[in-house]
């Protein structure tokens, strides 16, 4: 019997004594083989074509419509911030000591809820914005004072819905009012602080490099599983290694402050992060175009 090989082409007979196969040559790059890669994500090209397409649908949106996201993507990043920080607060000083990268890898697994509830639900988000925006541009979808409005406004909104839930649910419900969480917010707003702009600025960059990987590896999954965990995975990773992120930062320094932290340099800390969230969410963007935009 003939062995058939998916590297030939064959040329099928039938005759009286039944099929008979004869090998012609090679098969051609065109020529169908029988064998298919099955494709169950979106590849680049999808993606990008995604992000291209939502860069207008935000630059289109009404104000308002804009402001109430944004507040609304604020809450969501707050609510994870509160959960991440009663658990990692709550690990007992005996524990930390024993294993010091424990609360900061309680923080890495419960505060991409926060992007779960944003991307899942809804709310504008300033970092993701950064990357989207970045790949309008480039691809002249919209104008330079659209994207900037866009990230101007979800910056700021963001910032004033963190910082409503900040004060009417984190700080009048006493949730952080007993130690050992007193204690840890507190350090922790001081030690973010006490960094330099320029510290703050450099790990900013990778950090929403990675929320933005995050974002677009969520673009990419089908199915809602896939979603969840594309959005965890990078949060997961930038938390745990110690970056920067502005409104998530906001969260602390605002909890910290209402607490009695001193935290003078706050607002330096947080521009110094928003600055270099920008430059990360554009290099996510930039890369994006440059890497699967080749063909256009």
């Amino acid at each position: 019997m003939t062995e058939i090989r998916p590297d030939l082409q064959y040329e099928k007979s039938v005759d009286g004594q039944g099929t008979s196969h004869q090998r012609l040559g090679p098969a051609s790059a065109d020529s169908d083989t029988g064998y298919e890669i099955q494709k169950n994500i979106n590849v680049q090209h999808e993606v990008e074509h995604y992000m291209e397409k939502l860069s207008i649908k935000k630059a289109g949106m009404s104000f308002v419509r804009m402001c109430f996201l944004g507040l609304l993507a604020g809450l969501w990043v707050a609510l994870s911030c509160f959960c991440a920080y009663s658990v990692a607060g709550g690990i007992s000083e005996e524990v930390v000591e024993l294993v010091p990268i424990l609360p900061r890898l309680a923080l890495g697994f419960l505060i991409p809820s926060g992007l779960h509830f944003i991307v899942l639900f809804g709310g504008e988000f300033y970092s993701s914005n950064c990357m989207i925006v970045t790949v309008g541009l480039i691809k002249r979808r919209i104008s330079v004072a659209a994207a900037a409005e866009v990230l101007f406004s979800s910056f700021v909104f963001n910032c004033l819905g963190a910082l409503a839930a900040a004060y009417l649910l984190g700080r009048l419900t006493d949730i952080f009012a007993a130690e050992p969480q007193l204690g840890f917010i507190r350090g922790f707003a001081e030690y973010k602080c006490n960094m330099s702009p320029l510290t703050i600025f450099l790990r900013a960059i990778p950090g929403n490099l990675l929320v933005c990987l995050s974002i677009q590896m969520s673009i990419s999954a089908r199915d809602m599983l896939g979603k969840l965990a594309a959005q965890h995975v990078g949060v997961l990773v930038q938390v745990v290694a110690g970056f920067e992120h502005a409104v998530f930062s906001l969260v602390l320094i605002s909890l910290g402050w209402m607490h009695g932290a001193s935290v003078s340099s706050g607002l330096v800390t947080l521009l110094a992060g928003a600055a270099g969230n920008l430059v990360g969410g554009a290099l996510m963007g930039a890369g994006e175009a440059a890497c699967f935009g080749w063909e256009e």
